[in-house]
């Protein structure tokens, strides 16, 4: 943190006798009845030997009033304009004097420029006035230097290496140390950090209320608006993030012995990060500064976190939180909950206000979904048009770390015995124990595991295992995955881009049973023997899976296709003529020696299924053999279901679940 490099407060002027010593001497000179020229000349030339003799080598300044009871200076300067003074009016008492306070001080176009250096805060000329004695004890308030102060357009520039720093102050306290104020930030530099910041002006006001006993301050609500621009993760696609909002109120009070008896309490306020749509109403804090750790101890709350877009990605939020000193560390415990308490996050952490660094467990109180109770769309509204009903348990854990560098983190997520329906397919039992890492977008490591024990798109697929990476740049990466289909297996290796508008996914296909392949087929009286095995193209286009050119070939092997139709069917058959009939009875017992398959149209609709056969029937013309293709249309969802009662959770799975479990408690 920047400090600046001086000796005193300058409001204290080591103690009051600064004050009361220069203006006592200037006292007794008026008291010599001198001719008021004289008296300005000698107090001039007697102020500036004063800021010699404190190093201050080049200044000016014109005595414009001297009296008993007053005086008024103007057009001061001190070193290359390090400080100018438009007008500076006091009056005092020699009661006041020998106390230490002037009766009333009044600044005009006071300007003080210095630069923001490695070092600390820099104020040219003025370092040497400032930094000869030893600073005051933090643990008490500076001594006002009048009872009454009014300060008129008082600014402070600082250079620094990404822009300048400008504020102006207003202030007005009457005798009884009551008064109003205004600050005004009307520029705003990156302070040396990897972080711009742009701002709109700036003005705070309020009332403060200064006396011996106590000071007491009171902030009023005031707008801003920024934009901060570096590396940052949740900035939009130029680098900026925006933020707009309300400050809340604020009361300030301590007494007489400083910052260790420092009261804090905010309340309202709201904060908008349009870019990510977030935003946060209601700030409520108390806070006081530990006497010996000097950090403070209390509790915030944000009484509603929302998404305000039309669909929100999450339901109303709270947080509320206990922060406290421990080994020169802000140790803090807090609670992130909606849906009346069924939504609770727990967090738990540390954090270093000296190197900005700091540490959070995260812990989310298992979610039951059920059809009847907590759904989908409760947690995700944005869900709605994709999950039609859910059930099954959710449970996560994790770690959220930051520093000068950044923020990271990794949460722990664990899937048991869940089920999903969409309206392009059901999973059904998912469990998985996966790791997402931070920050935005999130990723994976290698070898993230899914199991479920049916998946039906059209295609029933059982006993399924996915092994993945999800890549940050919205990749999934499909190391390998496997299910059980028609007595064989469907296998897939690839990547697949979540942000594209279309998904493709090559199944291999292997052993699978030519007999429960046949099933799908809306035809009586077909049923086959044989293995089957080629690759089929699988394509997502919005709520549409299709099948693209499938092609699944016999084994070397071969097999047999039986057609026996029965009533309407053989009558059909029967009209087409002797050739077709021929083809039939030859059909009734058809050893092939080739057979091939090819598959097109929507999984979850009508599919066209074209098969091609070279064999012949031993029993019919002497083996005669046949070249045969036909096209006939069916369902996939029209094939024989298959038990899912043989899904068995991976022994891996099931020990990271435990894990994350044990976490979550």
């Amino acid at each position: 943190m920047a400090e600046v490099r001086r000796g005193r407060d300058p409001c204290c002027m080591s103690g009051r006798r600064g004050w009361a010593w220069v203006l006592l001497g200037a006292a007794l000179i008026a008291s010599l009845g001198l001719a008021a020229a004289n008296r300005k000349a000698l107090l001039e030339r007697a102020l500036l030997a004063t800021l010699r003799h404190r190093g201050i080598e080049r200044a000016s300044l014109s005595v414009e009033d001297f009296e008993a009871d007053r005086l008024s200076i103007a057009h001061v300067r001190i070193g290359d304009d390090d400080l100018v003074l438009r007008a500076l009016a006091v009056r005092y008492s020699l009661g006041g004097l020998l106390d230490g306070r002037l009766d009333e001080l009044r600044v005009e176009g006071l300007r003080i420029r210095g630069a923001l250096e490695e070092s600390g805060v820099s104020l040219g000329a003025l370092d040497a006035l400032l930094g000869d004695d030893a600073a005051p004890s933090p643990d008490r308030f500076p001594v006002l230097p009048a009872a009454r102060i009014e300060v008129e357009e008082a600014s402070v520039l600082l250079d620094t290496a990404e822009g300048p720093f400008v504020a102006t102050l207003t202030v007005d306290l009457d005798a009884a140390g009551d008064g109003r104020f205004a600050l005004a930030a009307t520029a705003f530099p990156g302070l040396g950090t990897s972080v711009a910041l742009e701002a709109d002006a700036f003005v705070l006001g309020g009332s403060v209320a200064f006396r011996p006993e106590r000071l007491q301050l009171h902030l009023e609500p005031a707008p801003f608006r920024l934009a901060l621009a570096g590396e940052l993760a949740l900035a939009d696609e130029s680098g900026n993030l925006h933020i707009t909002g309300t400050t809340p109120t604020l009361e300030l009070s301590a007494t007489p012995d400083g910052m260790a008896s420092l009261r804090l309490a905010t309340r309202g306020g709201e904060l908008e990060l349009p870019d990510t749509g977030l935003s946060l109403r209601g700030f409520e804090l108390a806070a006081s500064i530990d006497a010996e750790a000097r950090l403070p101890s209390g509790r915030l709350a944000v009484q509603e976190i929302r998404d305000p877009s039309q669909e929100p990605r999450f339901p109303p939020l709270t947080f509320t939180t206990e922060f406290r000193p421990a080994d020169e560390r802000l140790e803090f415990e807090g609670t992130l909950e909606g849906l009346a308490g069924r939504l609770k996050l727990d967090l738990r952490g540390s954090h270093d206000p000296a190197t900005g660094s700091g540490r959070a467990d995260l812990a989310l109180a298992p979610l039951q979904l059920e059809v009847d109770g907590l759904r989908p769309q409760d947690l995700l509204p944005s869900s709605a048009p994709l999950l039609q009903a859910a059930a099954g348990n959710i449970s996560a854990s994790g770690e959220l770390a930051w520093d000068a560098d950044g923020v990271s983190g990794f949460v722990n997520v664990g899937l048991r015995e869940l089920t999903l329906q969409t309206h392009t397919a059901v999973v059904e039992r998912i469990n998985a124990a996966l790791r997402v890492e931070g920050p935005w977008p999130p990723r994976t490591a290698p070898g993230q595991l899914v199991s479920m024990a049916r998946l039906d798109f059209g295609l029933e697929l059982t006993n399924g295992l996915v092994d993945y990476e999800l890549r940050r740049d919205g990749v999934l990466k499909v190391e390998s995955a496997e299910w059980q289909f028609a007595g064989g297996t469907l296998h897939a290796q690839g990547t697949l881009d979540l942000q594209a508008d279309e998904q493709r996914l090559l199944l291999g296909v292997r052993d699978v049973d030519l007999a429960q392949l046949l099933a799908l087929v809306n035809l009586d009286g077909l049923t086959g023997s044989g293995s089957l095995r080629g690759e089929m193209p699988v394509v997502l286009h919005g709520e549409t899976i299709e099948i693209r050119d499938a092609v699944l070939e016999a084994s070397s092997e071969g097999g047999w296709i039986r057609y026996s139709p029965e009533g309407e069917a053989t009558a059909v058959a029967s009209a087409a003529g002797m050739a077709f009939d021929d083809l039939l009875i030859a059909l009734q017992n058809f050893r092939y020696e080739r057979l091939s398959l090819t598959i097109n149209g929507e999984a979850q609709g009508e599919v066209n299924v074209a098969l091609s056969l070279h064999g012949s029937n031993p029993e019919h013309r002497d083996g005669q053999p046949y070249e045969f293709n036909m096209n006939v249309d069916g369902q996939l969802g029209d094939m024989l279901r298959q038990s899912d009662a043989a899904y068995r959770i991976p022994l891996r799975i099931e020990e990271r679940l435990g894990e994350i479990a044990a976490g979550a408690k």
